[in-house]
């Protein structure tokens, strides 16, 4: 899987750098997909889609800090595990578990100068994981529409919706803290 990735980037300190990251990694998001999943080899598949997606995108990856970068790949992979799961689902109408049980938050943003960071990250974790996935990836990548919906494989009308049902959600809470704190 390595290898056929590697093809995607160029650059010979780049394809280092993107190494060091899948073998850091690749456990990581197998346990990620496999707790949605329940299944060894799409769990794989999973994780081999994820680090295409990644080195797809390496370039704009690559510069990140490592927290960035983590959070990047878990949401890759959980959304990708979650359309997986789903159609598995619609093909053999299978109800394993809840997928909710699977979804795992993490990320610092910086959403509303006026508000404390801190006030802002704390709200933003509270989102339904699909508000949160897009505005992640619109504020802290500053992904665009398009960009966003092939990472996480939805329409770009769907992304569009939800950055502002998101964004909609988020100024509630703050404006909401904000008038507490008065």
């Amino acid at each position: 899987m390595l290898g056929a990735t590697l093809a995607l980037i160029d650059n010979k300190d780049d394809k280092q750098q993107y190494t060091d990251l899948y073998l850091k990694y690749k456990n990581y998001l197998y346990k990620i997909s496999f707790s949605v999943l329940h299944n060894c080899a799409q769990a794989e598949e999973v994780v081999s889609e994820t680090f295409l997606k990644a080195a797809i995108n390496f370039d704009k990856i690559k510069l990140q800090p490592c927290p960035k970068i983590t959070s990047y790949l878990v949401i890759l992979c959980r959304n990708i595990s979650i359309n997986m799961y789903n159609k598995n689902k619609r093909e053999y109408g299978e109800d394993i578990f809840d997928v909710a049980d699977a979804v795992e938050k993490t990320a610092d943003v910086d959403f509303f100068e006026k508000f404390d960071t801190q006030l802002v990250v704390e709200k933003l974790k509270k989102l339904p994981p699909i508000y949160y996935d897009t505005l992640y990836f619109e504020i802290v990548w500053e992904c665009s529409a398009d960009e966003i919906a092939k990472l996480l494989n939805v329409g770009v009308e769907a992304v569009y919706k939800r950055s502002q049902r998101g964004k909609k959600m988020m100024r509630t809470m703050l404006e909401k803290e904000d008038n507490d704190n008065e």
